[in-house]
This record gives structure tokens, sequence and C-alpha cells, in this order.
């Protein structure tokens, strides 16, 4: 298949299923393999056709459905191949079974078969056709709760696979009201959930069998082609990206996203540390780089141990090689990315690094002045790298910083030669990359990515220029004037404030100033 697969996924309970159908119920003609469209199972793709060994009996709505998406006027006209990833079980329910933090339920099933398929050749991700909800409808509680959870689903689905949204489309199930009496809440929540890329086909008047629950061979013929239409409508409006999962570990996740395959330019974005669970983090600047259509490979790493694992360089490696050496690229991280992004420098040969308030290493026994990450190290250890060992010659290295912050010692271990340009942005703290935000700057520090940017001289005369609408400058201007001028930090508290600051931070650092100064500072709170 040279053409990205046009990837759809298929999850849900028994109508997704197929409950009770048999292929030899078809006409011949329809039990034959469809021409273009495959199912991903054990391991592989697999001809999409009744009776195939994708699931145990019968056959669901992906027949018909991918009939209608391959033939439909509105199907796309690059003759690339379909191919599904269907995950469905009869009598599950989203509130248990598809729930997220559910170890090796459902969603877990969903969200590893989608990234095998997704690292055996690109693909374009259509979206999701999602037939669930009438095990939901039989308590009132999970009714209730049906429309914020199906929301949870979906975005944590979005995360998991490494997109910022995705079409959805989901039947509206209309099971009887003997059997599942809570159902209204759960057809009003598949109406309209409040979901990005969203729409929904109706499945009252479909034929069913005498249970009344479940849907008919010809039902389910019905049903399928509905949703081929709603979502071929629905990417009208969906980028269209190609995508590829380069790597897949209990430790790191990597995986490229861009308008080609085979882009000549991609970023490379490395994530900045983080408390939680990194995997539950999108690729660390997705949405900005999506929205400029910029091809871009993401790495993201479960536990914050700042890149010192073996697998790192074989992630570099890997970028690298799918790449391709004439591939130009920049390499873009912030803090423990930035530290990241210098590291794989040997091994990526970007032409430029953006570090953004990088570190050059937190081992104390590298810089024994550091004491910020005193949990990060502790559970770290000794780093097995040494970071001047894995620096590209010929790279250039833009770094961001503060020159009044504790980053000053940091960077001044960096090589001290022309292709290293220092970006001094005073008064934004280890907190440059916010900094570049609220200063409405990350544009200027995107314009020219490939070319001959960033235009340094700008964005060092903006950021003086936009510094008092800045939340973080006030911030760290009230920081460093507690001791000096406590009436001058209780102004800046004020205007930090006023811009939306981190409450926080502000009402802790008021405090600190009027115990520790010993001063009445209500006067200055009301100026």
């Amino acid at each position: 298949m040279s053409n990205p697969v046009n990837l759809v996924l298929m999850a849900g309970q028994s109508n997704m299923v197929g409950y009770k159908t048999d292929e030899m119920s078809l006409p011949a003609r329809w039990r034959k393999p469809i021409p273009k469209a495959s199912v991903w199972s054990d391991g592989q793709w697999q001809p999409l056709q009744a009776g195939g060994n994708y699931q145990r009996n019968g056959y669901g709505p992906e027949l018909s459905f991918a009939n209608e998406f391959l033939n439909n006027p509105e199907s796309p006209d690059d003759d690339s191949p379909l191919g599904i990833v269907k995950v469905a079980r009869i009598g599950s329910y989203l509130s248990r079974d598809w729930e997220p933090d559910i170890e090796n339920g459902l969603f877990d099933a969903l969200v590893s078969q989608t990234r095998a398929a997704m690292a055996a050749g690109p693909v374009v991700l259509k979206g999701l056709i999602w037939i669930q909800g009438e095990a939901d409808s039989i308590n009132e509680k999970d009714a209730k709760a049906y429309k914020k959870r199906f929301a949870r689903f979906v975005e944590a689905l979005c995360t998991a696979l490494g997109v910022s949204s995705m079409p959805v489309v989901a039947a509206v199930v209309d099971p009887p009201a003997d059997q599942c009496p809570y159902s209204e809440p759960v057809r009003q929540a598949l109406t309209d959930p409040d979901l990005p890329l969203y729409s929904s086909v109706e499945c009252q008047g479909l034929p069913k069998l005498e249970d009344n629950l479940h849907y008919s061979s010809r039902g389910l013929s019905i049903l399928g082609r509905r949703l081929a239409v709603a979502l071929l409508r629905l990417n009208n409006d969906a980028p269209q990206l190609v995508r590829k999962w380069l790597w897949d570990s209990d430790n790191y996740q990597c995986w490229y996203a861009g308008p080609t395959a085979n882009p000549d330019k991609a970023v490379v974005s490395l994530p900045f540390a983080l408390k939680g669970d990194g995997f539950k983090a999108e690729g660390f600047g997705l949405r900005v780089f999506e929205k400029r259509n910029i091809a871009t490979v993401y790495v993201r790493e479960k536990t914050s141990i700042w890149f010192q694992s073996p697998e790192t360089l074989q992630i570099a490696e890997r970028i690298r090689d799918y790449l391709g050496q004439e591939t130009q690229i920049v390499a873009y991280g912030a803090s423990m990315g930035a530290y990241g992004a210098i590291l794989m420098s040997g091994i990526l040969k970007p032409t430029k690094v953006l570090a953004i308030a990088p570190q050059y290493s937190i081992d104390r026994d590298v810089v024994p002045f550091e004491t910020r990450w005193k949990r990060a190290i502790g559970r770290i250890g000794n780093f097995i790298y040494r970071l001047e060992d894995h620096i590209a010659p010929d790279t250039k290295f833009y770094v961001f910083y503060d020159p009044l912050s504790l980053d000053r010692k940091q960077v001044e271990l960096f090589p001290h030669t022309e292709n290293w340009i220092r970006v001094k942005l005073p008064f934004a703290s280890h907190q440059v990359l916010q900094y570049l935000l609220d200063s409405k700057l990350l544009n200027l520090l995107l314009d020219g990515l490939f070319e001959d940017g960033p235009d340094i001289a700008r964005i060092s005369k903006e950021a003086r220029n936009l510094r008092r609408t800045n939340k973080i400058y006030w911030l760290t201007l009230a920081q460093a004037t507690v001791d000096r001028r406590p009436d001058l930090a209780m102004y800046a508290l004020e205007k930090c404030k006023e811009l939306g600051g981190p409450a926080r931070k502000i009402r802790l650092l008021g405090e600190s100033i009027d115990q520790n100064i010993g001063i009445d500072l209500s006067q200055y709170a009301q100026d």
C-alpha cells in the first residue's frame, strides 16, 4: 500500500459487534473480500470480509461502512486504502469497560491496536465510529454520567493517540424502555456531547431482531452506510495529517504527524518535566504545530527522568531513520525538553535547536550549585550522559533564558562559540515559554523556523515593550524586590493579579512580604 491508509476506529458493544449475524445469510458477492479495505487483526492488516478472522462470529456495520466509505461521491480521491481497527464487546459499559483509567480494559485494547496499526505504516486518522450506550441506559447513575464520561473517553483517546482532536461519529442508540429505562439521558449525550468535530446518526426506525434491542443484518447495513456518510462529511473540516507511530515502550512514546509521509522539513519536539504521568499529556506544542501544518515528531516520557535512559539515543536514531538523512530538522524543547533536544542533537543533526530555559544538567556531580530539582535527581541518581559528548558541532543553538534567574549559571556552562546564540529575557524566570506565550511572541519564535528565523532582535524588543502586560514579568519582579522594595513588590503582585496570575503564588508571596518584612502592606494593596 503506497498511499497512507485511511484509518477508521470502530468501537462499542453488541450492535458494533453484530449480534447474531451470520455471513452465510449474505449473498455470495457480499461474502468476498472488499477491495481496498482491510481490518487490523493478529498484528497485521487482513482483508475485510464477512466471516473474516477479526472477530469470533458474524460481522457488524463495518462491511456496509467500508463499501459506502470507498464508493461514496465524497470519498477521498487519492486511491488510498481503507483500514479499520475494530474493538467491541457485547454488553460493555462506558462507565466500566471503556474507562481510560482501567488497566488492560477495552480503552487500552483500542489504543494499543491503533498504535500498532499506525506503526505498521503511515495513516491518515479519519476518526472514530462509536456504537454503544445500551448498557449504560440500564441504571440512572450511569445514564446521567454518560455525557461527561463520553467526552472524557474521547479526549483521553485523542491524547493517547497523539492528536489534538479527531472526527467522531456516534450512533444514537434506541434500546427498548423495558430493558433500558434510562436511555433518554444517554441519547441526549450522544446527540450533543459538546465535542469538536462531532456528528451523530439516528438509530430509531432501523430494523431489529425479535429482542427489540439488536439491529438485524439489514439494520446494521443501513447504519453502516449512514455512519460512513457522516464521517466523510465531517472530514471535510478535519485536518488530513499523515501519522506514523515510531516508538512505544513502557518509558517512551514517539510519533510523527505532518502533511506528507516524507517531509523535507520537520520539527522534533521534546517535553518539559511533569509531576504526573507524561503519557497523559499532549505532545509538546502539538496544537501549535498542527494548526500551522508543520511536520513534527513528538516524544513523550512517562516519568520525567531527563532522558537518562539507553532508549533516548535509540529514539533519536529512529527519528532520523524515519525522516531520512536529507530532511531538515529543527529540535525544540523547554527546560527538560531543551536538555533533551541538545542531547539528541548529535544524532538528529538539526540545523538549529530552539532551547527554552535549558538546563545543562541537574546532576549534583555536574552542577553542585543546583538545588531546584531535588525530587527529580533523587529519583534519577547520577546522569548516564555527559552532555558535551553529544552536542552537534555544526548546529545553531538558540538559547532563551532569564539572565536574572538561576538559569544563568546553567546557561554559562554551554559552549561559547559563534553557533550558540543566547537570547536574554529579563524577569521571565524559569517560565520563559509561558512568558513568550503571554506576550504573544511564540509566532515570532516559529516564523522562519526552517529559514533565517527566529528574528532575535525583534523578539527581544517586543519582549521589552510588552513586559508590562505579562503576568510572569510582574510575579518575577515581585519576587526579586521583596527584600529591597516591599512597596514595589506589592505593586507588582497587584499587577500580576489583574492579569490573571497564579492566585496561590500571589497569596503566599503577599503573606511572606507581610511576615518577613514586618510592615503593614494594606496601603499598597489599595493603590
